[in-house]
């Protein structure tokens, strides 16, 4: 989830980028308002998605899927700079995935009153 929100405030900053070379000048205000919204959005957005988690799907289903984030890190890396991945890298992938599908807690089933 970190990885996300920091893509999407990356995207987001792109307006306020100031164009050096063009002799446009710095534009400070925008700098600072840029480093007040990144650490809100890199910490509010990602707690709030997990809390609101843990409440729908319990607690230990929402920690199991935490252990995505490196993953969806090194997947993001791929698809928005371009980075490879080593066939270790892919082989660490496998495990997490695996470890997440097969570590999920299954539903028990509930005896209805009366029967």
């Amino acid at each position: 989830m970190s990885a996300w929100v920091a893509a999407c405030a990356s995207s987001c900053s792109k307006p306020w980028r100031c164009d050096e070379s063009a002799g446009t000048g710095s534009s400070t205000g925008a700098r600072i308002g840029l480093s007040a919204v990144r650490p809100v959005l890199n910490v509010s957005v990602p707690n709030i998605l997990y809390f609101t988690a843990i409440h729908r799907v319990g607690a230990s289903r929402a920690a199991l899927y935490t252990y995505l984030e490196p993953f969806l890190g090194a997947l993001f890396a791929v698809l928005l700079l371009g980075d490879r991945v080593t066939l270790l890298q892919f082989a660490g992938g496998a495990i997490i995935l695996t470890a997440v599908a097969f570590g999920r807690p299954r539903r028990l089933a509930v005896a209805e009153p009366g029967r």
